[in-house]
């Protein structure tokens, strides 16, 4: 995912950026046509689809909450 992120965006990408809503939105814009491509053909693809879906915004909440409580022990440490 990181990856796919990157080349969305032409360059590397810090972890941080994933906890900003506004590179969330940028990322959003840029994944849609992606997204709106893809073709599912039967029911187990959709069902596919969803799980990497749910995947995607998993593992980006976790990068986002890692990055925050990484800028919050920096003021407690």
């Amino acid at each position: 995912i990181q990856k796919y992120i990157e080349e969305l965006v032409g360059r590397p990408v810090f972890t941080h950026e994933l906890a900003s809503e506004e590179f969330f939105d940028e990322i959003h814009r840029l994944a849609s046509p992606d997204f709106m491509a893809l073709q599912v053909t039967e029911a187990g693809s959709m069902r596919g689809l969803w799980h990497m879906r749910q995947s995607l915004l998993i593992e980006l909440l976790q990068r986002s909450t890692q990055a925050n409580e990484i800028k919050i022990s920096q003021y407690f440490s």
